[in-house]
């Protein structure tokens, strides 16, 4: 059995049932970004949640923070039920749980210096003295790998590279034992983000924090995390360790994911799995397999009945009425 699917007192993220609706506009259906989603996540673990735009990853992490309040179901972090939770229990609950946004620039306060950035923090959750703070500040430059000099700079001063490295000694300052990293690297230089990854990694080892990364890139995820999540339309299809996911697929949708990843040999000519043209719609008809519309490998009973994740004759829990056949 998958670990996210094994409960555990050592869990660090508890999904239940989860729910998130938006509403549509006059006249139509409702967007749903969050459909009745069900997982674990272990201590120490490192998850990447992958699939298209529009799939709900941003909103199911941020769902589990808090910062998005859900409509139904239950998001358990390190012990704290966001869903519902008031504003004095998300922010001691922040305290221990920091997220890394995807646009560097767009997360700093261009009036604040970089230095003032990463004490924030500090100054809302500790109890440093203003000289301690100071100091803090200067550890967590150096443990990103930048220069305690830059912190009397401002954002638009540093490159897209020491801005997102700055954001995570900024998530880094209280010393959070889950780190949410919402596509931390999408907006950078391909030259930068290997750099940004291998600082991540090392930074896990010597902390010893659990990892939420949220990615498109599956070359990322092969080489960063120990768990994947694939997700289409607000709903989990398939979830297992890297190797069990991206090794041996059993849903058509990861499949196709995988299929569509350019590879790195400008030789090699890939073609993902076809599939029926459609729109990707949050407000499809959610009766049936949210991929049904789309696979080349559907039956009528896709259509009509939601199949739940479990091992289907394979080793990841997918949620796929004809795996294993």
């Amino acid at each position: 059995m998958s670990a996210l699917a094994q409960e555990s007192e050592g869990d660090v993220v508890v999904l239940d049932k989860l729910c998130k609706r938006f509403r549509g506009r006059a006249g139509s259906a409702d967007i749903v970004a969050i459909d009745d989603t069900s997982f674990r996540i272990p201590r120490g673990a490192t998850v990447g949640i992958v699939g298209e735009s529009g799939s709900g990853k941003s909103t199911l992490v941020r769902c589990i923070l808090g910062l998005i309040s859900a409509d139904s179901g239950r998001a358990e972090v390190l012990g704290v039920n966001t869903v519902g939770a008031n504003e004095q229990v998300l922010r001691s609950l922040r305290r221990r749980a920091g997220i890394v946004f995807q646009e560097p620039y767009e997360a700093l306060d261009p009036r604040m210096r970089i230095g003032d950035a990463i004490a924030e923090p500090l100054r809302l959750h500790s109890t440093l003295a203003s000289d301690q703070i100071g100091d803090r500040v200067g550890e967590l430059l150096e443990m990103v790998l930048l220069d305690p000099a830059l912190r009397t700079r401002f954002p638009h001063q540093l490159s897209g590279g020491q801005q997102q490295r700055v954001n995570i000694a900024r998530a880094l300052a209280t010393e959070p034992e889950l780190l949410v990293l919402d596509e931390p690297t999408s907006a950078l230089d391909v030259s930068v983000r290997s750099e940004v990854l291998s600082l991540l990694v090392r930074l896990q080892n010597q902390l010893g924090m659990t990892y939420v990364l949220v990615s498109h890139d599956l070359p990322t995820i092969r080489a960063v995390c120990s768990h994947i999540i694939v997700m289409y339309l607000g709903r989990v299809v398939e979830q297992g360790t890297v190797d069990q996911v991206l090794g041996s697929p059993s849903h058509p949708y990861t499949r196709f994911l995988l299929g569509s990843a350019l590879s790195l040999d400008p030789d090699v000519k890939t073609a993902p799995p076809e599939t029926r043209p459609t729109v990707l719609d949050g407000a499809v008809d959610r009766r049936g397999c949210c991929f049904a519309p789309r696979c080349m490998e559907a039956i009528p009973d896709c259509s009509t009945t939601v199949p739940v994740l479990a091992h289907r004759g394979s080793p990841s829990l997918v949620a796929c009425l004809r795996a294993g056949e």
